[in-house]
């Protein structure tokens, strides 16, 4: 339930770090890691409840989230997509807000 929020998270951290690419490319690259990271946990936490516990599990998970936090804190914030933007060749397209009948 609450790592739902790494999700979003990790989704606008790796289109940002993707900017010139579609971010098609960044929901693969998170899908994949997802994926391979979610089979070594399954992995990894079946061994460690067959041999101590359910205890060593969730010290397992703690620190996995733990882990991912840290991570997260020390990552830089980088806005390209924004700082693109700013820049003075940056090109808005026109929107028109009016219908015409």
């Amino acid at each position: 339930f609450f790592i739902s929020g790494y999700l979003a998270l990790g989704y606008e951290m790796c289109t940002e770090y993707t900017y010139p690419e579609s971010e098609a490319l960044a929901s693969g690259i998170l899908n994949i890691a997802n994926n391979v990271y979610g089979i070594i946990l399954v992995v990894l936490c079946g061994e460690l409840m067959k041999y101590y516990g359910v205890v060593a599990v969730q010290i397992c998970l703690s620190s996995s989230l733990l882990a991912g936090f840290i991570m997260t804190v020390m990552t830089k914030d980088e806005q390209r997509r924004q700082d693109a933007r700013t820049t003075k060749n940056y090109v808005d397209l026109p929107s028109d807000d009016t219908i015409k009948v």
